[in-house]
């Protein structure tokens, strides 16, 4: 699974090879099943194909085998929000940032979710502290200013 695990990695990476990492990836899941890394990029090669409730319970699994792991928290938030329920997302983002408060798309993605549910004061903060901790990130600064 291994050798599989590492060409889905390489697959995903290519132009227009989504579709094959999905395939590996379930491929792999096949043979390890319990590997917390295969799930958590196959949810990730999900999330990339907009495929959000696939997606979901992949990063479910992730989590379940890899409790408090910041980037699987995120995705779980990520994937929520795509799903149209910013509040849930909203409690998995402030998860991983709270375990990694460096992670400035974290902190970016907590505060789309804020807005979308109205919270704009917090969500300017979480805005802010992700321009904060990556000074280029243009999405952020956008967002941001969208918000003054």
């Amino acid at each position: 699974s291994e050798t599989l695990y590492r060409f889905s990695l390489a697959a995903k990476q290519a132009v227009g090879k989504s579709h094959e990492a999905v395939g590996l990836l379930e491929q792999a899941v096949t043979l390890a099943p319990s590997n917390p890394a295969i799930r958590f990029e196959l949810a990730n090669s999900f999330i990339g194909l907009k495929k959000f409730d696939d997606a979901l319970m992949h990063v479910e699994i992730a989590n379940a085998l890899q409790p408090s792991n910041p980037r699987v928290l995120a995705a779980l938030g990520y994937t929520w929000f795509n799903l149209n329920n910013p509040q849930i997302a909203i409690e998995f983002f402030e998860q991983s940032v709270k375990l990694a408060p460096t992670f400035a798309l974290a902190w970016f993605h907590l505060g789309n979710a804020q807005e979308l549910i109205g919270d704009i004061n917090a969500a300017k903060e979480s805005f802010e502290v992700a321009v904060q901790l990556q000074p280029t990130f243009t999405a952020a600064k956008e967002a941001l200013n969208r918000l003054d």
